[in-house]
């Protein structure tokens, strides 16, 4: 399953209804492919993550640790 720019438009009970949705569809083996934009923080810029209203949730790289048990 591929989903390219999608979990961060979801509210937390979409992602999880999302992810438990994606565990039930997958056959054994098989992968879920997730890419979305990073927060990343620095004295320079804020990252562009932020930059879209439409973004419900923010992801940085400790997050797929979470999902990732």
């Amino acid at each position: 399953i591929r989903a390219d720019n999608l979990a961060e438009h979801l509210s937390v009970e979409e992602r999880i209804d999302f992810f438990n949705e994606a565990h039930d569809r997958l056959e054994p083996g098989g992968m879920l492919w997730i890419r979305v934009p990073l927060l990343k923080l620095d004295n320079d810029h804020i990252s562009g993550c932020f930059s879209d209203p439409t973004h419900k949730t923010f992801w940085t790289m400790e997050t797929a640790d979470y999902f990732n048990q």
